[in-house]
């Protein structure tokens, strides 16, 4: 089976917690568990990382994309499983790597722990495939990530830089446009994104500590939210 899957474990993850998740994926790919060093530090952010590789030609869409996205249902279960054994919601980074020869191409969900997210991974991953495909543009890379109404914003890269966004509702593929201002940084996209990803984490974090009891106004979140929302809308404009 030349297929893999790679599971990135934190270093004290106990790996009985993953068991559903193996056997989700052991029916088409050999299953490889890998650990991260120890840190000085926890981190309260904790994640589990899948790497789904690929194997072969676009023909793998039919034997591989297809079954997954009929399966959510058993994704889902396998998750909250997880979720149970793990004792809290780790955030669950996918990654599905495509590779034949020199035409490689990876799809990458990243920082998406909700329910209705993760529901959505498989047939999201197959329709943005089918769309590129219909509208003839080559990328190597799609991004997915969630927007506040637990929509997905999807970003295509080509040589690891973000060039489009793709909408799934409407079928548009639209280019993303840098400001013409002369602060280069401060609008080019990439940047956008790396600035979104820290806000998003910032979020995180503010909701964790008012879980665990700690006095956070709801407007504080919320506002975050918002701007969060806000520089994502930034990228189709």
């Amino acid at each position: 089976m030349n297929n893999s899957v790679d599971i990135e474990l934190e270093f004290d993850d106990d790996e009985s917690s993953i068991e559903s998740i193996k056997d989700f994926f052991a029916p088409f790919a050999t299953i490889h568990i890998n650990r991260a060093e120890s840190k000085a530090i926890k981190s309260w952010d904790k994640v589990i990382e899948i790497v789904l590789t690929v194997i072969g030609t676009w023909a793998s869409e039919k034997y591989i994309l297809d079954p997954l996205a009929d399966k959510a249902g058993e994704w889902l279960k396998s998750i909250k499983n997880f979720w149970e054994k793990a004792g809290f919601q780790h955030k669950v980074n996918v990654i599905i790597k495509f590779q034949q020869d020199d035409d490689n191409f990876e799809i990458q969900l990243i920082g998406s722990h909700e329910p209705e997210i993760l529901r959505q991974v498989w047939q999201t991953a197959k329709d943005v495939i089918e769309l590129l495909q219909a509208q003839k543009i080559q990328i190597d890379k799609i991004r997915i990530t969630s927007n506040a109404d637990n929509s997905l914003l999807v970003i295509g890269y080509t040589k690891n830089q973000p060039k489009y966004t793709i909408n799934l509702s409407n079928k548009g593929v639209l280019p993303i446009k840098a400001s013409p201002n002369t602060d280069k940084d401060e609008f080019d996209p990439e940047v956008k994104l790396w600035y979104i990803a820290q806000l998003e984490k910032r979020l995180e974090y503010l909701k964790f500590i008012k879980k665990k009891g700690y006095d956070v106004p709801e407007s504080e979140i919320a506002n975050l939210a918002l701007e969060i929302q806000s520089k994502k809308n930034e990228l189709s404009v």
